[in-house]
C-alpha cells in the first residue's frame, strides 16, 4: 500500500513511517470498518497538523474519533507519538472500530517513531494505570530469547512466559503484550502463529 503522497519532511521520513505504520496494523489486526490505508492516512493528517503547531517546546496533541475510538498524534522535536485509544465519543466523525485485540487497545498504546521514520518503542498504560514503554530493543531481545530458548505460548493467559530483561518496565507481563501485539520485526511471526488468536 502506497499513498499519493510520501514525501519526506524536515519532521519525518513519510516513507518509512507510513510502512512501519502498516506493519504495526498488520501485526495488530488492524480496526473493523477502516482500511489500513485509511488509519494511515487519518494519521499523517493528525501528525502534520501537531507539527505545523508546535512551536519551540510546545506541542500540540491533535485527534480525531470513532463513537468508539481515539486516534491522536503529537509530534515532539525528535520524536514522533502515534496513539489509538478507546473512547466513547459522541462527535466522532470516523468509522473506525476496535479490531479483534480489544484487549491490547485497552493499554491505550502509544507508538514513538524517530524523524526517520522508525519505530523505537511503545508507550502503553500498565495494569496499575501508569503509563509505561518499552523499548524496541527489549521486544527484540525477548524474541531472540523466546526462538533461541523455544518458549511456546499457547494462549495469551500465558505471555508471562516471554522472558523478563532487567530494563523492563515494572509492568513486564504488560510490555511483552505490547511486544507480542505490536512489534514489527519478522521474528515475532512465528511466535504469533503458536497463539490462538
Amino acid at each position: 500500500m502506497k499513498s499519493a503522497d510520501t514525501s519526506d519532511s524536515p519532521e519525518m521520513k513519510w516513507n518509512v513511517w507510513q510502512d512501519n505504520l502498516e506493519k504495526v496494523l498488520d501485526a495488530s489486526g488492524g480496526f473493523r470498518n477502516c482500511s489500513d490505508s485509511e488509519v494511515i492516512r487519518i494519521f499523517r493528517e493528525l501528525c502534520e497538523k501537531s507539527m505545523a503547531q508546535r512551536m519551540d517546546h510546545d506541542t500540540t496533541m491533535i485527534e480525531q474519533a470513532s463513537s468508539s475510538v481515539v486516534f491522536s498524534c503529537e509530534a515532539f522535536e525528535e520524536v514522533t507519538f502515534v496513539q489509538w485509544r478507546l473512547e466513547q465519543s459522541e462527535d466522532g466523525n470516523l468509522n473506525c472500530q476496535p479490531g479483534k485485540h480489544r484487549e491490547a487497545l485497552e493499554a491505550a498504546p502509544s507508538f514513538v517513531f524517530s524523524k526517520t521514520g522508525a519505530l523505537v518503542s511503545i508507550e502503553f498504560s500498565a495494569r496499575n494505570g501508569e503509563r509505561q514503554m518499552v523499548n524496541l530493543a527489549n521486544c527484540r531481545r525477548k524474541v531472540e530469547l523466546t526462538v533461541k530458548r523455544n518458549i511456546q505460548t499457547p494462549d495469551m493467559a500465558s505471555i508471562d512466559k516471554l522472558p523478563r530483561l532487567k530494563s523492563d518496565p515494572s509492568d513486564y507481563v504488560m510490555a511483552n503484550r505490547m511486544c507480542f501485539e505490536y512489534d514489527i520485526t519478522a521474528e515475532w511471526d512465528h511466535v504469533r502463529d503458536s497463539v490462538l488468536r
